[in-house]
């Protein structure tokens, strides 16, 4: 697979997953009856993903930052970027796995299934990403040292090239 490719694909794989799991986090995993003695009705509770495991959603913010900065950055960055990513992804697995009884089971597999993805595909811009294509310097402006030498040159510095320095339209 060319390395553009494997860029894309992990592109691809991890806002997908980091997405999923976005929305997997605000999802209902508990839902209680409470008893409001006062009035002796009873109400249901009901806890998100997010509200009983606050590390699901962090991973998922920061693997799609992971993903602006592989994009954003060069060699040694992208390294210490996808590390933080790999970071997260194992501490949102240990928090997956300590979570308490009760909760909706369901949710938990889908949760442990996109945190794998997240884990491989932040593990693989940790070791493969360097190799990846970055922005290189022809996406930086340079300073012309010559007036009008090239035509997107000078539409770059506002100059139209069709009229010379006299006013009138080049070929009249």
């Amino acid at each position: 697979m060319s390395r553009a490719r494997q860029f894309v694909v992990f592109i691809t794989l991890q806002c997908t997953a980091a997405f999923g799991l976005l929305w997997v986090s605000g999802q209902v995993w508990e839902s209680t009856l409470a008893e409001v003695i006062a009035d002796n009705i009873g109400t249901e509770l009901q806890r998100t993903g997010g509200e009983l495991n606050p590390y699901l959603s962090a991973c998922a913010l920061i693997s799609l930052a992971v993903v602006v900065g592989v994009v954003a950055t060069g060699k040694w960055a992208r390294r210490l970027v996808a590390g933080i990513g790999v970071i997260a992804s194992v501490v949102a697995a240990w928090s997956l796995a300590s979570m308490p009884e009760g909760t909706i089971l369901n949710w938990q597999i889908a949760s442990g299934f996109l945190i794998l993805v997240l884990l491989l595909t932040n593990g693989a811009a940790l070791l493969i990403s360097p190799a990846w294509p970055s922005m290189g310097a022809r996406y930086q402006r340079t300073e012309f040292k010559e007036p009008a030498v090239d035509v997107w040159g000078s539409l770059d510095r506002g100059v139209d090239p069709t009229i010379d320095g006299q006013g009138f339209k080049s070929g009249d």
